[in-house]
């Protein structure tokens, strides 16, 4: 629309009229409500108030811009709803929500919503003790989180523990650290889930000791974690505390509580220290050798220390529950530590009856009194297996215990399992075949610390592992003991066992509830059988059982134990089948025997060679001797020798081993011993090791003999147990029989104590023979003792008095030597002689190409030279005894001043490069037998020979030779030969930088540098007798066990061949004393290159030489090969 403009100006423009203003759109506005406040896992909706002034909102959008992400549902609407997200602290979200209007414009809003988690809390109360132990630092903790927290100086603590509620299922563990006066103290209680202790609490939610006696921290709560960590470690789960739970011992495990008790509380006589390495008690009772060591120095102290300690805990309220819940149920009673224990079975019913079962089984009647003291009354006739007694006069019989009154209290307890202290009342009767044997000892006492488990709490078999091939402990009892059968599992419930004559038995199996379920079926000569397992631990991927069966008229056996293990597939090497296997009684239970398997097939049982030999087969290791009669007389040996009959030799000893499984240095296997006890069999846990001692130990120690030197005698020590007059114990030593003192053993040195003067031996040194060890007086050291071997058998002390014929001392003119600028003559000193070899070089009519040989000797410090000569067909060439010789060595060069001529300066013939060029010597030289080699540069050569009993020489040869260093063939070509030498062919090697091995024709042997230029070893006969060798040709291994007599049997794959042997310049040749077929000789030379731990590394030739020969030169005659000759 126009609009006409009033009053005008005269004379101006009118101009356009203006342009209308759009109007500007106004964005939209908003902001959020809803609860800026919500715990975790709730659902919340938020509302956007929004509006637009010029027009109206079209759209929304909510999105998050920090902290967690959820889902937003109807996120595009003007109300969003969600749940908040999970999590484990209190965190702030921030929500936007962005508006758009119909214009396009947009507008945001924050909003802020704090989310708190879901906290669960209970108040644990409780005490650090041991006597107390007063402000003790304490650490709860529950998954990763730690809450840290101390006790008063009474012990006494209290904390609230605030946790997420995603930590219901987590373990809670309380570790307490004792302060700087008792430092060595760390004590552990390990509870059950969060979950449980805050149902445990009630509804005051607070946690105390009658809710739950785990928040003591006591010496007992630690040594039950320190075997819950031996066994599955720190529990992560509750099933898998549970099952440690299972299988703790109830005597174990207040043993080590003992043992913490007495470091933390004793005095005066009664204080012990940790162990030297061990830093503190926890530390102390996980470990089984800090165990013994520390157990064995109380009881040389007080031996009755340990077991008052024991009482002591059980009558204190605040170390131990004493149990007030309900006892009735189904029970399982019995030590878990050992496998192969057996067990009772006792069940308590409401009415105050019940049965009780050992051997056999019976009614019984119980009360329990106000304090806990439950008393069995046996009305029926119930009796133990059957066990060694005697009587009065000192006759053996077998006795049964007949129970007849038994009382028990509990003195610990979890949820699993109780730890009872049982004292059983009974008479002991002998066993006879009819009627009612006699009553040897009435109302005998029986008590003990055993383990009480409610039969449905054992472990749950794995279904899923059951299949295939397992090891199961005395499934059968044999004449000759139990029979460890092979069992397979089918996944249908169906299966078999091997019977101990090796026959195949199916059965049917089951698990339901707690119980794996095994029936045999019955057989023509067996009825059907069943057997009931209780799995009591966890060990490796199989179980520690407890089983029953039902008595037949074949088998009175009614219980079993043992483990059982599922078979891995195994093939064994050489490795694994070397160093000492070591029997486990249980879990942290050692036997006191162990074999030692060396590599050179040698076996030795408890450190005594007993010739026993080691053999692998699959998963099979063998150790086996035999009763060699093919001698004039019969003695053990590792194997028959070559020519002996079966009625001559026969097996006499086989202890066989096969591994069922096996979990780093623990092999779990099945053992027998088929020559003494056929068909019976155990399933065992062996520990892995080194072959060696490293310290003094009771476990090897007593009852063993030691062999000493002493005025050149052979003299014993004993060291055995006495019983003493009072049934108390000692440790004595005697002297060739002689009591002369008592002995201990204190952090691995042995104590000698004579008369109150004490000596200490410490061991220096181990080897399968023999100790080196120091003796000195206690309060000295090993400078001020003597040293001296402490051999395990008397025969090998025997053998140490002889006196080996003691090595040649070399010179330092020893050697051979030339004049590089004229090499036309060569001198060789060695052994005291002096040979000369000389080419005839100028026109003297007295000096002839030949050979000088004498005795010599050398004054090194004037010089002087002497040589008194046998042999001289050189004229005038070489030793003038009329004139005075000085001879000075420096370094490689000797300088021969002769009286009256200038001196003549002769090198060491040596070449750093060209480890054939040298003289070399077959044996040692005399003067009544010399045979020289000398290899000079450019393939010239030396040969001189004299043996008179040969007819051979004096002569020398020289000439050139070709030499082919791949296939060893050497070529001579005489300039000279005195000798009269018709072969000029033959094979030759290095063997190490001083040593030269030939064979030519129908001999083999070996030629020694004159003066070694390296360290290459030499070989000891005195050391080789007696001595057994593996030599190893790759994979292949060949046994040598050599014999004093100069004989030895040389065995390869099982077969065993009779050689002879002989040691000359330190290489051992061995000859074949029958050679194998199409063979007129068989013989090998062994050379040691260097020194290894346990023998040499070795270059070997061997010679086999056909009885139909047409070709002397052909390589197929002999062979070669570098490999290890090792004790």
């Amino acid at each position: 629309m126009l609009v006409a403009s009033c009053g005008g100006s005269s004379g101006g423009d009118s101009g356009n009229p203006p342009t209308p203003t759009q109007p500007q759109n106004n964005a939209p506005t908003v902001s959020i409500s809803g609860e800026n406040s919500i715990q975790e896992q709730k659902e919340i909706s938020l509302t956007a108030q929004a509006s637009d002034s010029d027009g109206s909102v079209e759209s929304y959008s909510w999105q998050i811009v920090s902290g967690p992400s959820t889902t937003l549902t109807n996120s595009t609407t003007q109300t969003v709803t969600f749940t908040t997200p999970d999590i484990t602290e209190d965190i702030t979200m921030t929500l936007r929500v962005t508006v758009t209007d119909d214009d396009s414009a947009t507008a945001s809003a924050d909003f802020n919503l704090s989310v708190s988690r879901i906290v669960k809390s209970v108040t644990i109360t409780g005490l650090v003790t041991d006597g107390p132990i007063p402000n003790a630092a304490l650490t709860i903790i529950i998954g990763d989180q730690n809450f840290e927290l101390a006790a008063d100086a009474e012990g006494k603590y209290t904390h609230t523990l605030d946790v997420d509620e995603s930590m219901d299922n987590d373990l809670v563990r309380i570790r307490a650290k004792g302060g700087t006066t008792q430092s060595e103290v760390e004590f552990y209680s390990q509870l059950p889930s969060f979950a449980s202790i805050q149902s445990q609490a009630g509804e005051d939610g607070v946690l105390d000791k009658d809710d739950n006696f785990g928040v003591n921290i006591t010496n007992v709560t630690t040594s039950e974690y320190a075997l819950i960590t031996k066994e599955v470690g720190v529990p992560q789960s509750q099933s898998v505390l549970n099952q440690a739970l299972v299988g703790i011992d109830a005597d174990e495990k207040l043993t080590l509580a003992a043992l913490i008790k007495i470091v933390v509380d004793g005095e005066g006589d009664n204080e012990f220290d940790l162990p030297p390495g061990v830093n503190s008690t926890f530390d102390l009772v996980s470990s089984q050798t800090a165990v013994d060591d520390l157990t064995n120095t109380i009881n040389e102290q007080n031996p009755s220390l340990i077991d008052s300690t024991k009482n002591e805990i059980k009558d204190d309220g605040d170390l131990v529950d004493s149990g007030q819940s309900g006892i009735t149920g189904d029970f399982l009673i019995g030590s878990t530590s050992r496998f192969e224990d057996l067990f009772l079975e006792a069940t308590l019913s409401t009415d105050n009856t019940g049965t009780f079962a050992d051997y056999s089984s019976g009614n019984i009647t119980w009360t329990q009194n106000e304090q806990g003291l439950v008393s069995i009354t046996f009305v029926d006739d119930v009796r133990s297996n059957g066990f060694p007694c005697a009587d009065s006069g000192g006759s053996q019989f077998v006795c049964q215990f007949k129970y007849k009154s038994a009382t028990f209290t509990v003195i610990d307890e979890n949820p699993i399992a109780k730890a009872i202290s049982i004292n059983f009342i009974g008479d002991e009767i002998t066993v006879v075949s009819e009627g009612e044997g006699t009553v040897l000892r009435n109302d005998v006492s029986r008590p003990a610390e055993l383990s009480m488990i409610e039969k449905s709490n054992t472990i749950t078999p794995d279904g899923g592992k059951f299949s295939g091939d397992w090891y199961i402990n005395a499934l059968y009892y044999v004449e000759t003991g139990k029979f460890a059968s092979k069992v397979t599992f089918n996944s249908d419930g169906t299966g078999s066992a091997q019977t101990p004559s090796g026959a195949s038995r199916s059965l049917s199996w089951s698990i339901g509830n707690n119980v794996l379920t095994i029936t045999l079926s019955a057989t023509d000569t067996l009825a059907a059988k069943s057997f009931t397992y209780w799995m009591i631990k966890g060990v490796h991927t199989g179980y520690q059982f407890w089983a029953t069966t039902e008595k037949t008229d074949s088998e009175n056996h009614r219980r079993r134990s043992g483990l059982m293990l599922p078979e891995q597939q195994i093939t064994l090497t050489e490795s694994d089948a070397l160093g000492r296997f070591r029997e486990h009684y249980g879990s942290s239970e050692l036997r006191n025997n162990f074999i030692d398997n060396y590599v050179n097939g040698a076996s030795y049982y408890f450190l005594s060679n007993l010739r026993d030999a080691w053999h692998i087969s699959g998963r099979t290791l063998d150790m086996v001797n035999y009763l060699d009669s093919s001698s004039d007389t019969g003695m053990s040996v590792r194997q028959c020798s070559e020519n002996a009959t079966s009625e001559q030799c026969s097996l006499q000893w086989h202890q066989k081993i096969e591994v069922i499984t096996r979990n780093n240095n623990s092999w779990f296997a099945r053992v027998s011993y088929p020559a003494t006890s056929p068909n019976s069999s155990r399933v065992v846990q062996y520990l892995k090791g080194q072959s060696t001692l490293t310290q003094f130990d009771y476990f090897w120690l007593d009852n063993k003999f030691m062999y000493f030197i002493e005025d050149s005698q052979v003299l014993s020590n004993q060291f055995t147990i006495k019983t003493n007059a009072d049934n108390s114990t000692s440790r004595v030593v005697l002297t060739n029989g002689n009591e002369i003192g008592t002995y201990s053993i204190a952090q691995g040195l042995l104590k000698l104590d004579q008369a109150g003067a004490v000596g200490v031996t410490k061991l220096n040194m181990f080897d399968r023979e023999y100790l080196n060890v120091c003796g000195y007086p206690e309060g000295t050291s090993c400078d001020s003792g003597e040293v001296r071997n402490l051999y395990f058998d008397s025969a090998v002390a025997s053998r140490s008095l002889s006196t080996p014929t003691p090595a040649t001392t070399s010179l330092a003119i020893d050697g051979t030597w030339y004049m590089p600028s004229s090499p036309d003559f060569v001198l060789v000193i060695r052994d005291g002689i002096w040979v000369h070899m000389e080419l005839k070089s100028d026109q003297d009519p007295q000096g002839f190409a030949g050979l000088e040989i004498g005795s010599l000797t050398w004054n090194e410090s004037s010089g002087e030279l002497m040589v008194s000569k046998v042999i001289d067909t050189n004229g005038v060439y070489g030793f003038d005894s009329s004139l005075m010789h000085v001879a000075t060595v420096a370094n490689n060069q000797l300088t021969l001043d002769v009286q009256g001529e200038s001196p003549t300066v002769l090198e060491r013939l040596v070449d750093a490069n060209e480890p054939r060029v040298g003289g070399f010597i077959e044996y040692p030289l005399s003067t009544d037998k010399v045979f020289v080699n000398v290899f000079l540069p450019d393939n010239k050569f030396f040969e001189a020979e004299y043996n008179p009993a040969m007819s051979d020489g004096p002569g020398i040869n020289y000439g050139s030779y070709v030499y082919n260093a791949d296939s060893g063939f050497t070529e001579l070509t005489y300039e000279l030969n005195q000798l009269n030498t018709d072969d000029t062919t033959f094979f030759l090697y290095q063997a190490g930088p001083d040593v030269l091995h030939w064979k030519d024709t129908n001999e083999v042997g070996a030629v020694v540098r004159v003066m070694p230029n390296s360290t290459q070893p030499y070989l000891d006969p005195y050391k080789l007798k007696y001595e057994r060798f593996a030599l190893k040709d790759g994979d292949v291994t060949h046994y040598i066990d050599m014999y004093s007599n100069g004989t030895a049997d040389f065995i390869t794959n099982g077969q065993t061949r009779s050689f002879t042997w002989t040691v000359t310049l330190g290489q051992l040749n061995l000859k074949a004393v029958t050679p194998s077929a199409g063979l007129a000789i068989e013989a090998y030379v062994i050379t040691p290159t260097s020194e290894i731990d346990d023998g040499w590394n070795v270059d070997v030739i061997k010679l086999s030489h056909p009885t139909v020969l047409e070709n002397e030169d052909s390589p197929d005659h002999h062979a070669r090969f570098s490999g290890t000759l090792r004790r």
